[in-house]
C-alpha cells in the first residue's frame, strides 16, 4: 500500500511539472488534444494487424476517437478534463497552497489530497535521480548553473566549419536565360562544384584542433555524463567524426538561380556521388522566395525523401520511406491577442491522426476549485507512512466513477480484459432408448 501510494503520488507530481512547466509565465495556458482512432486502427492494418486482434483495436479505435483530452495551467496551478463523446467524464486539478500543493477531482469531490512542500521537493530529487541529465537540464533552466556551458571558444570552430566548406566551392561560368521552378522564374543560373578533398583537409583540420581544446572536451563531458551510462564517451564521438569525414562523397554539384527581379529570392539544387557508386547518394533542391522556404532531400540508395516548408506563421515536414510509408508534422500559429498554436500528426494519410492545439493567453481559469471547504483533507504523508484512507474515500470513487465505466466505449474497453466462464452442463444420452 505505501509503495503503491508513492508511485500515485510520484505520479502526480510528474504531472504537476509538466503542468507547471507551462505555467511558469503569468500567463494561461490552454491544451487540447484529438486523436482519430480509425486512422489509428487504418495504420495499424497498414501494417499487417492479425485477425484475431481486430475487436480490440476496433474497441480501442472507438474509445480514442471519443476522447477529448484538456490542460488548462497557470501560474499557480492547473486542471486536466477528460471527455468522451463530448461529456465531461473526469475532471482533476492542483493548486500551490502556502505548505504545498493540493489535488481536487470529480472523483472524490468530498476529499482534497495535500502534500508538503518538503516532501515534493524530496520526491522531486528521488525523481531527478532516476533520470540522468535532467537535473542539470532543470537546474540549468532554473539559473541554478548546472547544466551544459558553452564554451566562447565554440563560435570559432563553427565558423572555421562554415569557412572550410566555403573555401571549397569552385564557381563555374553564370549562364542568362529562363528558369523556371516551382512557379517561379529566375534569369540566372550560376554552377558550381565543391573541392571535396579541400573541403574533407580543412574539416578534420578544424575538427582535431576543435578535440584538443580542453573547454570543448569539458563541455563533451558534461554533456555525456547527463546521458547517463549508456551515453557515448568523448572518444566514441571523435571516432564518429573521423569515420564520417572518411566517407565524404567524392564529388559535391550546386545550381544556384537567382532573379534580378526577385532580389534576395533563389533556388539552389545539386548532388552528390560517391565513385565507386552509380547514380547520386542524395540529391537536394532548396527554394527561398517571398518568405517562403522549400527544402527538399532525396537518399537514393534507401529512397528516403524529406520535405521541409517553412510559410509565415507555418511549418509542414514529410519524411517518406519507399512508397508505403509517410509522416507528415503540419504546425501553424495563429499571433493575435490570444497565440494558438496548432500541430497536426498525419501518417500515411492526408488528415490529422493527432491533433494539438494550444493557446497561450486565452481565458484558460481553472473552473474546478481548488479549496478546502467543506472536503476533508487526506495528507499523503499520512498514506505513505502506512496510514489508512478515510471510510468512505473509496465509496466516493466508486459512486462517481460508475457514469464513467458505464460509458458504452469504457465499457466495451473493460470487457476485452473480463475473463469469460464457460459453464458446460453435461447431458445424459440415451441408448436403445434408457
Amino acid at each position: 500500500m505505501k509503495k503503491m501510494i508513492r508511485k500515485l503520488a510520484a505520479l502526480m507530481l510528474a504531472l504537476v511539472m509538466v503542468l507547471g512547466c507551462a505555467a511558469a509565465s503569468a500567463t494561461s495556458v490552454d491544451v487540447a488534444v484529438k486523436v482519430d482512432g480509425e486512422a489509428v486502427k487504418g495504420l495499424l492494418g497498414g501494417f499487417g494487424m492479425p485477425e484475431e486482434m481486430q475487436a480490440p483495436v476496433d474497441t480501442i479505435a472507438g474509445l480514442l476517437s471519443a476522447l477529448d483530452v484538456k490542460v488548462v495551467t497557470e501560474p499557480d496551478g492547473g486542471e486536466i478534463t477528460l471527455g468522451l463523446a463530448g461529456t465531461e467524464a473526469l475532471k482533476a486539478g492542483f493548486a500551490s497552497t502556502e505548505d504545498g500543493l493540493a489535488f481536487v477531482s470529480t472523483l472524490i469531490p468530498n476529499y482534497i489530497l495535500t502534500i508538503r512542500r518538503e516532501t515534493v521537493q524530496q520526491m522531486l530529487q528521488e525523481v531527478l535521480a532516476k533520470i540522468p541529465g535532467l537535473g542539470a537540464i532543470m537546474g540549468a533552466a532554473n539559473g541554478e548553473g548546472a547544466g551544459i556551458a558553452v564554451p566562447e571558444s565554440l563560435s570559432a570552430y563553427v565558423q572555421k566549419i562554415m569557412m572550410a566548406v566555403m573555401g571549397g566551392m569552385v564557381m563555374g561560368t553564370p549562364e542568362q536565360g529562363e528558369f523556371v521552378f516551382e512557379g517561379l522564374t529566375f534569369d540566372t543560373k550560376a554552377p558550381m562544384f565543391m573541392d571535396m578533398p579541400k573541403v574533407t583537409e580543412s574539416l578534420k583540420t578544424t575538427l582535431d584542433e576543435m578535440f584538443q581544446d580542453e573547454s570543448i572536451l569539458e563541455m563533451f563531458h558534461t554533456f555525456t555524463g547527463m546521458l547517463g551510462d549508456s551515453a557515448p564517451s568523448v572518444e566514441d564521438i571523435k571516432k564518429g567524426v573521423a569515420e564520417f569525414l572518411d566517407h565524404m562523397p567524392e564529388t559535391v554539384t550546386v545550381d544556384y538561380y537567382s532573379s534580378t527581379a526577385m532580389p534576395g529570392a533563389f533556388y539552389m539544387t545539386g548532388e552528390a556521388a560517391y565513385a565507386q557508386q552509380e547514380g547520386p547518394a542524395f540529391t537536394y533542391a532548396v527554394l527561398s522566395a517571398n518568405g517562403d522556404v522549400k527544402i527538399d532531400f532525396n537518399i537514393a540508395e534507401n529512397n528516403i525523401a524529406i520535405t521541409l516548408a517553412i510559410v509565415p506563421n507555418r511549418l509542414t515536414l514529410k519524411f517518406q520511406a519507399g512508397e508505403a510509408f509517410y509522416v507528415i508534422l503540419d504546425g501553424s500559429v495563429v499571433m493575435e491577442d490570444t497565440q494558438v498554436f496548432t500541430v497536426n500528426l498525419c501518417v500515411n494519410s492526408e488528415s490529422p491522426m493527432v491533433t494539438v492545439t494550444v493557446g497561450i493567453g486565452q481565458d484558460g481559469a481553472r473552473t474546478l476549485p481548488v479549496e478546502k471547504g467543506e472536503k476533508t483533507e487526506v495528507p499523503i504523508e499520512d498514506l505513505m507512512n502506512g496510514g489508512s484512507l478515510p471510510e468512505g474515500f473509496m465509496n466516493d470513487v466508486l459512486t462517481n466513477a460508475a457514469p464513467l465505466l458505464a460509458n458504452p466505449d469504457i465499457a466495451k474497453l473493460l470487457a476485452l480484459f473480463t475473463p469469460v466462464t464457460t459453464v458446460t452442463v453435461e447431458t445424459p444420452v440415451s441408448v436403445d432408448g434408457e
